[in-house]
Order: structure tokens, then C-alpha cells, then sequence
């Protein structure tokens, strides 16, 4: 049941690109559907994003995560049987966004699940710096990635739909 939900999950999340306009019970049933280029999964070394490598994992598909902490990369690489690699990414900073898709070169999904731990206070305790810096991450980079991988992919050809989970 874990495995189902957690790749309902990822169907919901990610879809797949030579599908436009399939309805969840599709994709669900479509499970066979990942092709045999790599999912990139950003903020892939813990949570929802590591649940989300290990089944493409399972499902035969190299998985590449990435995120800022290179200690956490290397512990959740480590959990990750078969075909994957792991990179460290510090997604605040554009360039560096654009320089990792070019390495990695084609790849058929993209996930993002990166964000810190959002740290909820009453306004007049509000540190405007860590606000700042968790929406740019939240937003920006989760705008830049996509864009990132459009203008470096050479086969890419889909329509951007950004789901923020």
C-alpha cells in the first residue's frame, strides 16, 4: 500500500510528458509509462522527495537528487538500490541551477519537493531574512528549475505546469 501511495504520489507530482492531458486515473494506470531517461528529484535527500527516488528506483529508473546538504545526499544516496546518482545543489542560485542541468544532460521527469522547514511565528517575531530566504526557494528556485531544464534540454517539448506541494 506504501508503494502504491507513494507512486500515486509521484503520477500526481510529475505526470508524463507524452501525455498532456491525462486524468490521474490514467496516469495511475499508466504505470509502466516512466521512460529510460532519469527523474531529477530536487530536494531529493530526505522526505517526500527521497520516497520519491526510491520508487523510481524500484521501478528501474535512475533517479538524481539534489540538495544543498552534501552530508544528506551522501546518507540518502546510500538508500538508494540500483541506478542513481546524487549531487549538491544550492537551488538560491540560478547559475548553478543552469550548470547542473547541463551536466546531467536529458532527462524525462522533474520533481521538486526542496524547501527548509518553514518556521512559523507570531508577525513581530517574524525574521524577515529567513522569510525572504525560504520564499526564494519556494518560489524562485522552484520557478528557475523548470526553466533551467527547458533552455538546456535539446528534446524537451512540453507544456510547464508547476504544482507546489
Amino acid at each position: 500500500m506504501l508503494n502504491e501511495t507513494i507512486y500515486w504520489s509521484v503520477a500526481a507530482i510529475v505526470g508524463h510528458r507524452k501525455s498532456r492531458t491525462m486524468t490521474q486515473k490514467q496516469q495511475i494506470e499508466n504505470r509502466g509509462g516512466l521512460s529510460e531517461k532519469p527523474i531529477v528529484v530536487l530536494g531529493g535527500s530526505s522526505g517526500i522527495g527521497l520516497s520519491v527516488a526510491q520508487q523510481a528506483v524500484a521501478q528501474g529508473v535512475t533517479a538524481i537528487i539534489a540538495s544543498s546538504d552534501a552530508h544528506r545526499v551522501k546518507q540518502a544516496f546510500a538508500t538508494l538500490d540500483g541506478k542513481a546518482e546524487g549531487h549538491t545543489l544550492d537551488l538560491s542560485k540560478e547559475r548553478d541551477i543552469r550548470n547542473f542541468f547541463q551536466e546531467i544532460g536529458e532527462v524525462d521527469h522533474l520533481v521538486f519537493t526542496a524547501g527548509d522547514t518553514l518556521q512559523l511565528n507570531m508577525l513581530e517575531a517574524t525574521d524577515l531574512t529567513k522569510a525572504r530566504h525560504a520564499f526564494e526557494l519556494r518560489y524562485w528556485a522552484a520557478l528557475a528549475a523548470p526553466v533551467a531544464l527547458f533552455t538546456t534540454s535539446r528534446s524537451l517539448s512540453i507544456r510547464l505546469s508547476l504544482n507546489f506541494i
